[in-house]
């Protein structure tokens, strides 16, 4: 967890996603869809409807540039800066995935602005704020999982419910804020540097430098124990799983 002893989270006020990206949103933003689970060789559970399965098989860096694409065609401010190895700024409105996983490994330097009211990713402590329903003298603060001490009302995972698939977004029970899916189907990038252990000095928006970023929420790729609001995982920005998407924040000013 990021709320620790000694250690004081300051979060301006935010919005989070209800749910997290569906394919059907990322490919009308993005123009493609890279998910795993689509066609006839990973159809929908019964009842189900693919489009509204959450987005995956993406990097964070793709995720990043779908941020600021989407902000760009909403309107708002964008809240990342990515400056390429030749010193120019990335065509946000232009560049296809194939080109972000050729070119990101030479970009040098991503900047977050979070004063912008742009879509972006949550920052690890908004996260798990948000997964816990926001009210720490409560006992759902304290829960296990986002909104619940029973994983089968809000989890899709491994060895029990998911099959082995994403599912549609939002068919479990929501935590106390009206979120669903952050305990399993897909775990979730965060916009933070990875560090295994925070410390009382470490700052809201997470450590300064790192070699991987944050992944919560666990998937259905995951056992039960991996599910936990607690629980954090590494990757590296380049990586990308069928068991890994992201939710949208924005800052609200």
């Amino acid at each position: 967890g990021v709320f620790i002893d000694g250690r004081t989270v300051t979060l301006s006020p935010y919005s989070i996603g209800k749910y997290e990206v569906t394919q059907e949103l990322f490919e009308v933003v993005m123009g493609e869809n890279p998910s795993k689970f689509q066609g006839d060789a990973y159809p929908p559970a019964d009842g189900e409807t693919q489009e509204l399965r959450p987005v995956e098989t993406i990097s964070w860096y793709h995720a990043i540039v779908f941020c600021n694409r989407l902000s760009i065609l909403m309107g708002l401010e964008e809240c990342y800066k990515i400056i390429q190895a030749n010193g120019d700024e990335v065509d946000y409105e232009n560049i296809v995935l194939s080109a972000i996983t050729q070119d990101c490994s030479g970009w040098q330097s991503i900047s977050c602005d979070f004063t912008k009211n742009g879509y972006r990713l949550p920052t690890e402590a908004e996260w798990e704020f948000a997964a816990r329903g926001g009210k720490q003298d409560v006992d759902d603060w304290n829960y296990t999982y986002a909104g619940s001490n029973d994983i089968d009302k809000v989890a899709w995972y491994y060895k029990a419910n998911s099959n082995n698939i994403s599912h549609e977004v939002g068919l479990l029970t929501a935590n106390r804020f009206g979120l669903y899916d952050m305990s399993g189907n897909l775990r979730e990038w965060c916009w933070d540097w990875y560090d295994s252990s925070i410390k009382a000095d470490t700052p809201a928006t997470g450590p300064e430098t790192g070699s991987s970023h944050v992944e919560r929420g666990g998937s259905w790729f995951d056992n039960a124990s991996a599910l936990s609001v607690l629980k954090k995982y590494p990757n590296t920005s380049s990586s990308s799983f069928n068991y890994l998407g992201f939710r949208l924040a924005r800052t609200i000013k």
